[in-house]
């Protein structure tokens, strides 16, 4: 939800701090992702013939959505090549760049920075590019280094942060990557922690007090881009292991409460399809409203039926895609069951 606010077109709702720094929960999604896999894949990936069972699962899990929304945002980019003229229509791609673009995003290495990208088609999904790769590195480190993957881990994070702080702007989206790595990795050695510790009581609520610092430290105007996302790491791997190693009251509960877990439930489908509705919202505007859509009355109510209409799109795209399909195509891919395993 903090990214999509960050996204949405009103400049209003950018003067507030928490709003405006937002994309930092990218980064927490990053190590709730490799906290989650290390404790879904430790013990059942262990040797060379689970990779590709590994892999499949994932990719149903991830690319039925992700390449919905690709083919949607193509027809967009097609239409807009040879459609009529418009002031609408800023940028005309040529035919040749949006097949290219989407080769690129049916490989899912978009994301990967292997060169500067002209079309963006459906731009959070540069980090569904980078997860994936990631998952290969964490299964292959799984299966080759399993007596000694928190090791792994470790050098593989380390040298990731280091990737972070001295990699420059040219560097263009492999900085992404490196990112990712970082998170994930840093997500592993959360549950490693968390593995080695026993759940305590405090005697307060430890992890509300951790929320209450992060959201501080998001209401902060950051020196660099590099130390935010230093402290988005860092303030997520505490925040997952306070709430799991800590035993549960207010802020843990708020979090299991129905809504919250509602919300959890659509996160992918509302990730990856809250760009079509901001394209959406952005283009009709001020086809709706004219010059009242600049008022700040209008203007916010206008977000705020975009926020509602993500949500119940993202709902929408659960219900009909994501589910049916991860599950039609791990059913068509595996004769035996599959245990279940918590998503990312």
């Amino acid at each position: 939800m903090l990214v999509i606010l960050f996204h949405l077109p009103f400049a209003p709702a950018h003067r507030i701090a928490i709003v405006r720094n937002g994309h930092v929960a990218v980064e927490f999604f990053f190590v709730l992702s490799g906290f989650v896999l290390y404790h879904a894949y430790r013990i059942r990936l262990n040797k060379i013939a689970d990779l590709p069972r590994f892999i499949q699962l994932r990719l149903a899990r991830i690319y039925p959505v992700h390449i919905f929304f690709t083919v949607i945002f193509v027809a967009i980019e097609i239409f807009k090549a040879v459609g009529p003229a418009g002031a609408q229509v800023q940028v005309r791609y040529s035919m040749g760049k949006i097949f290219t673009a989407f080769v690129e995003n049916a490989l899912l290495i978009q994301g990967l920075g292997l060169r500067q990208r002209e079309i963006f088609l459906n731009f959070p999904s540069w980090s569904i590019s980078t997860e994936f790769f990631t998952y290969i590195l964490f299964g292959v480190g799984l299966v080759v280094w399993s007596r000694r993957f928190v090791m792994f881990s470790a050098v593989t994070c380390v040298t990731a942060f280091a990737g972070i702080m001295f990699l420059d702007t040219d560097s263009g989206e492999f900085q992404q990557f490196v990112r990712c790595i970082a998170g994930f990795f840093l997500g592993c050695l959360t549950y490693a922690a968390y593995l080695r510790v026993k759940r305590r009581d405090p005697g307060f609520d430890f992890p509300g007090l951790l929320l209450i610092v992060i959201l501080i430290g998001l209401s902060l105007n950051w020196p660099s881009d590099k130390l935010f996302w230093e402290f988005g790491f860092l303030a997520a791997a505490a925040f997952i292991l306070a709430l799991v190693a800590t035993t549960p009251r207010s802020t843990t509960r708020l979090l299991e409460s129905k809504p919250l877990r509602w919300l959890g439930k659509i996160s992918y489908s509302l990730y990856m399809g809250h760009a079509l509705v901001l394209y959406v919202a952005r283009h009709s505007i001020y086809t709706l409203l004219g010059s009242k859509a600049d008022s700040v009355l209008w203007g916010s109510l206008y977000y705020a039926l975009t926020v509602v209409a993500t949500v119940a799109f993202g709902w929408l795209v659960f219900h009909l895609i994501e589910f049916p399909v991860s599950n039609w195509v791990k059913a068509g891919a595996f004769k035996r069951p599959i245990p279940a395993v918590p998503t990312a």
